[in-house]
């Protein structure tokens, strides 16, 4: 998967970026547990994506939906490829209730997901976050790190 993403990059690029000690954990398939995680982080009474699936069906699927649904993505996971589904997205653009309606800036648009996109993007995001900001990012990155705000870092230097 971040192979396609790295090939999209220039050399120049590429020879900028420090090399870092391989992570394989990242490699390795999600487990039942993240994908549970996961999908209990969802929001609720939100709009369903393009498969028609709300976020309370995955979220009260009890024992059963979210073993199938990590069957999928384990076997996606090891394919290497994800079905087009996951991946769509459906954009509605939304009156914002003032001005008039003739002018486009007052719209706002909205990006309808499928769910199950999302806890596998919650998956990936959880992993990085995880891994990456913990061991590699400076301490003064308080907004990218657990535990911590940009509040925290105003209050120290204060």
């Amino acid at each position: 998967m971040l192979a396609t993403i790295f090939r999209c990059m220039t050399d120049p690029a590429l020879h900028r970026i420090p090399h870092l000690p391989l992570i394989e954990e990242l490699d390795d398939p999600p487990t039942l547990e993240e994908t549970i995680t996961a999908i209990g982080q969802l929001k609720s009474h939100k709009a369903a994506g393009i498969d028609g699936i709300p976020p309370e069906i995955w979220k009260k699927g009890g024992v059963v939906l979210p073993g199938k649904l990590h069957e999928l993505l384990v076997c996606c996971w090891e394919q290497g490829n994800l079905p087009q589904d996951p991946r769509d997205a459906v954009v509605i653009t939304l009156y914002k209730n003032k001005g008039e309606k003739s002018d486009c800036s007052n719209y706002r648009g909205i990006t309808l997901l499928s769910i199950t996109g999302k806890v596998l993007a919650r998956i990936l995001l959880s992993r990085l976050v995880s891994t990456i900001a913990e061991e590699n990012l400076p301490e003064s990155q308080c907004g990218f790190r657990s535990n911590r705000g940009t509040t925290d870092m105003v209050f120290v230097l204060r």
